[in-house]
Order: structure tokens, then sequence, then C-alpha cells
């Protein structure tokens, strides 16, 4: 006669993911359970793991540059692993485990870290047309352009310079912020 003991794998089985977005971006913290990640560059993201077992620790491994993140025991969750990193490039990563019982699980599949773009801002000078525009020394030089960014605008200089050398830069409208009190949000587009 034998005794047999079955034991189940060690497995991922679900994951809750918090995202803190980069101050810039003005963007409420955020929530999701879907282990394909996506961010903008500079989110801190973290990721609670659960397993069908008690965990020891686990180790977050990125695709790209071989990078890793220790996981630990999530506190009152001996079965869930916490992971938290910065999101800095485009790339997947693979999650392993070791459960208390000292078993591994099997090669995980590979998620995704996604970054959505952050824009460059845009400023166009639409007057004067020339690159170049000469102007007396005690005379005045109109300026006419747009702004714009897909996080906001908030605040908006002119930098100028005469013979390659760099004037202090004049502020629009006296360095006043463009944030809206009513909304706290901030204008995308801007016409000077």
């Amino acid at each position: 006669e034998y005794k047999v003991t079955v034991r189940s794998l060690p497995l991922f089985t679900e994951f809750d993911v918090s995202y803190e977005y980069p101050k810039y971006t003005r963007r409420p913290a955020d929530k999701g359970t879907d282990p394909n990640l996506r961010a903008y560059r500079g989110t801190k993201i973290t990721l609670l793991a659960r397993t069908n077992r008690e965990v020891k620790d686990g180790l977050l491994k990125f695709a790209s540059g071989g990078a890793t993140v220790a996981g630990k025991p999530a506190p009152g969750k001996p079965d869930t692993l916490s992971f938290t990193f910065t999101a800095t490039e485009a790339t997947t990563y693979r999650l392993s485990m070791q459960t208390v019982a000292g078993d591994r699980n099997a090669d995980a599949p590979p998620f995704s870290i996604t970054l959505d773009q952050d824009l460059l801002p845009k400023v166009e000078v639409l007057k004067p047309e020339e690159p170049e525009t000469p102007v007396p020394a005690n005379g005045q030089l109109a300026v006419d352009g747009t702004v714009g960014d897909d996080f906001g605008i908030d605040k908006v200089r002119l930098c100028l310079q005469v013979d390659n050398r760099a004037l202090a830069p004049v502020m629009y409208e006296d360095g006043k912020s463009f944030r809206r009190t009513k909304d706290g949000t901030w204008p995308n587009d801007l016409t000077y």
C-alpha cells in the first residue's frame, strides 16, 4: 500500500495594480487588475500578485536588461507578493515565486509594460514671419504665436537672443499661472 500526496503547482492567480502617475501629468492615482501594464514614463507601479499557495518571496524580471525587482509577501496576505517599481521603458516581464514549502512556480507567461507617449510642448511663432528681425535698440518687437501641450500649460516665457547672446526671458502675463481655479485644470492651447 502506498500513500500519495498531491499538491497543486504554485501559480499566480489574480493581480491588483496601483498606479501613481508623475506629478506633472496631474492624473489621480489609479487601480487595475490587468498584469499587462500601461502608464507614462516615471509612473510608480505597485503590483500585488496573488497566488494559490503561501509564499516566501518572489522576483519580477524585466526582459530588457535583465533587471529585477524583489517581491515580498504583502502585509496580512500570506498568499500575495508585492512588487513596486517605476516604469522607465516599454518592455515585458515575468514573475517567479518560492512558496514557504520551497516549491517554485513553472515559467510564468510574459506580461507587457506599455508606455503612453507624453508629447513635447508645441510652440509656433506666427509673427514676425522672418527668423531674424532687425529692431532699433530702443524699439519694440511684437510677437504673436501659439503654445500647446497635451497635459496643459502652466506658464509661458519668451526667450530672446541678440548677437548669439541670450537675454533674460520675458514672462508672458508677468509669469501668471494659467491654472483654472474653477476646476483645477490648465489650458492645452494658448494664443499670445
